[in-house]
């Protein structure tokens, strides 16, 4: 698997997610949706104002679950939603790659799965905290073509909203760490080019080097995928 693939950033934001794949679902009378880990449904108003039908579903009940089910084993037949959105789920399942795959199964050929998985979150509740590489992988493994990976908000930030919850106070160390990776990223072309004289392609390995960054030191990665 060529792991390198998914240092790309392609700067893909929740909004063009969403219009993207209502785009391509554009054929369908009334495309559905299935929201993964619903909770009380936040995202609910966003799809319906999309003309998704909308399904909810969760582990236990609340108002804004359609559905109560087990993300390992979903209720539902094959090939049935036009698009998946799950965030922050998969860092609370057992067994994350089960439901990965489960999602496949009741996707439709074309469909895409998209949402956010935790990185650099401290513990609340959770099994697994995905590097994007880990993204990448689950996803391709149960049959997906990735087509985006990002980085999302500083990891400094979550670590520290949940450092002084409920303040929510992690605004305090956006300016501290933006400086330190702002140093780090104009050091990385004098020491690339310091290490790497005599290789030609030490500009590209500058880039790598601060590039990589964002990935290092987010709270959460974003995907979006496709079933083909």
């Amino acid at each position: 698997m060529d792991l390198g693939k998914y240092d790309k950033h392609l700067h893909i934001h929740w909004d063009d997610q969403l219009v993207y794949a209502y785009g391509l679902s554009a054929s369908e009378a009334k495309p559905i949706c299935l929201d993964l880990g619903c909770g009380r449904s936040p995202a609910r108003n966003r799809f319906k104002g999309l003309k998704y039908r909308y399904v909810g579903t969760d582990i236990a009940y609340n108002e804004g679950v359609s559905v109560i089910s087990d993300a390992h084993c979903l209720p539902f037949a094959d090939e049935v939603f036009d698009v998946v959105y799950t965030t922050k789920v998969f860092e609370h399942l057992s067994q994350p790659w089960v439901a990965v795959n489960e999602i496949y199964r009741v996707l439709k050929i074309g469909g895409r799965i998209f949402g956010s998985v935790a990185f650099l979150e401290a513990f609340h509740n959770s099994y697994f905290h995905f590097t994007h590489y880990g993204v990448g992988s689950i996803l391709e493994h149960a049959g997906f073509e990735v087509e985006a990976l990002e980085p999302g908000y500083l990891g400094t930030t979550a670590l520290c909203n949940m450092l002084f919850e409920p303040l929510k106070i992690g605004w305090i160390v956006k300016l501290p760490t933006y400086a330190v990776l702002w140093v780090r990223r104009k050091i990385a072309y004098p020491y690339a080019k310091l290490r790497y004289r005599n290789d030609s392609c030490w500009h590209d390995k500058a880039r790598t080097l601060w590039s990589k960054d964002r990935y290092r030191f987010t709270g959460e990665i974003s995907f979006l995928a496709v079933k083909r």
